[in-house]
């Protein structure tokens, strides 16, 4: 057996954003090399961004893929309940996925939540919460009743990853069980505009170890070709100040 810990990188919310993905892939090959055993992606792969067709076909090399809330408006091409700017870049991504990246959508679409265990650590993954899986929003200033009343709907298992808000959180409660976001690396809005994961080690003995990577990336790269192929301009402003 190996005495080294396992390690899943987290990934959420990539929102197109080719850059800054490569910032984060990279960086995690600068600290890890291979040492990565999993990568689990929590949804929202598209939508926002101008890179949708290449964020799909880099999702394939995933692990596992959760589905989320603008995978699936942006593959049928369905913007209701989305803002203004949102909906747009919806109808502008579904017009630029190819049929494939469609229909590979509709097919990790049935994964709205997973349960996992991995050295004997039980996961539950989705992209929103065990409450709603694509609608709802876990916030760190959300009340401890609240968080504790959502980490008892996962049963048995010790941690919930969830996505969506595109903010960091770590959240324990006094039985041990965990929520974990590791933040948007396509959008953040958190008031950091880096990009950012989420790391998970667990060691031979089920010991958990969970932290972010934070990396600067080129946002007038992707700034640029927000405007360039017609999406609105605040989704281009709004990555300078992760917000």
């Amino acid at each position: 057996m190996s005495s080294r810990p396992m390690r899943i990188l987290f990934l959420a919310d990539l929102h197109s954003n080719l850059t800054a993905y490569h910032a984060i892939r990279d960086e995690v090959q600068n600290q890890y090399g291979k040492n990565i055993d999993y990568t689990i992606c929590l949804g929202d792969i598209i939508g926002y961004g101008p890179y949708p067709n290449e964020l799909v076909k880099i999702s394939e090399s995933f692990d596992l893929t959760i589905i989320g809330n603008h995978d699936i408006a942006c593959a049928t091409g369905n913007a209701d309940g989305f803002n203004p700017d949102a909906a747009k870049a919806v109808l502008w991504t579904f017009d630029q996925l190819t049929t494939y990246n469609k229909t590979y959508i509709s097919i990790i679409a049935q994964y709205e939540y997973k349960e996992i265990e991995e050295n004997g650590v039980k996961i539950y993954l989705t992209h929103a919460s065990p409450k709603e899986y694509l609608t709802d929003y876990i916030y760190p200033e959300d009340s401890k009743q609240r968080k504790d009343e959502l980490l008892d709907m996962i049963g048995e298992n010790l941690l919930l990853i969830v996505g969506h808000t595109h903010i960091p959180l770590i959240y324990q409660n006094e039985a041990g069980k965990v929520i974990f976001n590791p933040g948007s690396v396509g959008q953040p809005r958190d008031n950091d505009p880096r990009a950012s994961a989420g790391i998970m080690e667990i060691s031979p003995e089920s010991t958990i170890k969970l932290d972010w990577i934070r990396v600067n990336y080129d946002i007038r790269d992707v700034a640029r070709e927000i405007q360039k192929v017609g999406l609105p301009i605040r989704l281009a402003e709004r990555l300078f100040f992760g917000h």
